[in-house]
């Protein structure tokens, strides 16, 4: 199990990505956020999964316009 949990952090840092680790972190036994079969998450749970991915994409695209901005003024290639 333990080789199986590392393949993703192994790989975004490999390939220097962004992880979520646990997607449904805020949203998964939380039954507010979850239809009436307890795993697939309603409209307010996928507001909340929605809002982890786009803080995730936003990390990520500052994380590019700095690596832009650094290579352009020569500080690494």
């Amino acid at each position: 199990k333990k080789k199986f949990d590392d393949i993703f952090p192994k790989l975004a840092k490999e390939y220097d990505l962004n992880l979520i680790p646990f997607l449904l972190k805020k949203v998964a036994l939380n039954p507010k956020l979850n239809q009436s079969d307890g795993i697939h998450p309603n409209y307010e749970g996928a507001k909340v999964i929605s809002e982890t991915i786009k803080k995730s994409i936003i990390n990520l695209e500052w994380k590019d316009l700095i690596c832009k901005y650094l290579k352009k003024i020569g500080y690494y290639d």
